[in-house]
């Protein structure tokens, strides 16, 4: 979008946006079809040469099948991110950074289901009973990544400050593309030749 103002509005251009609202699949796409709300099932997927992410309830809705990045999580909520170090497409780059969100929540914290009046309608919503307090706690992640890049060969995962650490991470090779199995304190890790 640019946007100049004061310009001449005769070369003012408003696109009608309804075609980019599936409202049958409950979805919302972006123009450039690489941004997409599934609000259906809860999920938002970015999907570029350079960016590919999802983000949601990623257990209930399944595996995700990006152009060069599939994503399969066993958490209830997660955010899985990958991206380019060296500003190729993902598909050729020698370094990726695959970057993991999962629920955090202060230690104590107790939230039940409950049902609330919310203009003039009955709604399900959540009741805190403790907002608690420190240390967070950051559940562990349970996701697998495949990228489709042959020259991708090795996985380290790094810690919270970007550091490298010895632990060691499960990775496959087949047909092309690496299958990371993320360990479970993976906020981050660098995929690279």
């Amino acid at each position: 979008m640019r946007v100049v103002y004061g310009s001449d509005p005769a070369k003012t251009e408003v696109v009608d946006l309804a075609k980019y609202i599936d409202r049958s699949n409950k979805t919302v796409r972006s123009i450039t079809g690489q941004i997409e709300t599934d609000y259906g099932r809860g999920v938002y997927r970015v999907n570029s040469p350079t960016a590919q992410a999802v983000a949601g309830f990623l257990k209930e809705a399944g595996p995700q099948h990006l152009t060069d990045v599939e994503v399969t999580c066993r958490n209830k909520y997660a955010t899985i991110v990958v991206v380019p170090l060296d500003g190729k497409p993902i598909r050729e780059s020698g370094k990726v950074l695959v970057q993991a969100g999962t629920v955090c929540r202060p230690t104590g914290w107790v939230a039940v289901p409950t049902r609330a009046r919310i203009n003039g309608k009955q709604s399900d919503c959540f009741r805190i009973l403790s907002a608690g307090k420190a240390p967070f706690q950051v559940e562990n992640t349970q996701a697998t990544v495949t990228v489709a890049n042959p020259g991708l060969t090795k996985a380290v995962l790094l810690d919270i400050n970007g550091m490298a650490t010895p632990t060691p991470v499960e990775v496959k090779q087949a047909g092309g593309r690496m299958t990371v199995v993320l360990p479970p304190q993976a906020m981050y890790v660098v995929l690279s030749k």
